[in-house]
């Protein structure tokens, strides 16, 4: 026989942690959220991690960063954004993908162009709404440029958001 009282606290737990992340959400798309990490990890609220200076002019993977592994929790990806910080004569976006399996790091995020991606400060917020993979602990997650920017310069930060739980 199941104890009700202690179900109907790890269901309110949950639906407060649902509802904590639905407004931090909020926040970060109108960019309210600017700090490197939103909290600690193993707490369940969201995290985002940064990379700067990803060259999008060459193909090749790049490690975005690696999930702690500490917590014991898989990471659970919401968003990928990637902004362009430096830019010279673009005239094609990038195309890339995201993910953890070796050599097409592609299932986080499926390759996309990047496209708008022309012009200095110029971001691509990629909701990952379809079936992903979580990620586990102390496992590398990679930003995969499949197709090359046709610029002179095209370096980005790539910013992935998410929980741990």
């Amino acid at each position: 026989m199941t104890d009700c009282g202690s179900e109907l606290q790890k269901g309110i737990e949950r639906a407060r942690r649902l509802a904590a992340l639905a407004i931090a959400s909020i926040l970060l798309l109108i960019g309210v959220l600017t700090s490197t990490r939103a909290t600690t990890p193993g707490d369940g609220g969201l995290v985002r991690v940064s990379k700067h200076g990803i060259a999008l002019t060459a193909t090749g993977a790049i490690t975005l960063f690696t999930t702690e592994s500490n917590s014991g929790r898989r990471f659970h990806p919401m968003w990928i954004i990637v902004e362009v910080t430096d830019a010279d004569a673009i005239t094609v976006a990038a195309t890339c993908s995201f993910g953890t399996n070796d050599p097409d790091y592609n299932n986080v995020l499926a390759a996309a162009a990047l496209t708008g991606l022309t012009a200095l400060n110029r971001e691509s917020k990629q909701a990952l709404s379809a079936a992903t993979d979580s990620v586990a602990p102390s496992t590398d997650v990679k930003v995969n440029v499949t197709v090359a920017a046709v610029a002179t310069t095209c370096t980005a930060r790539i910013d992935a958001v998410g929980y741990y739980e």
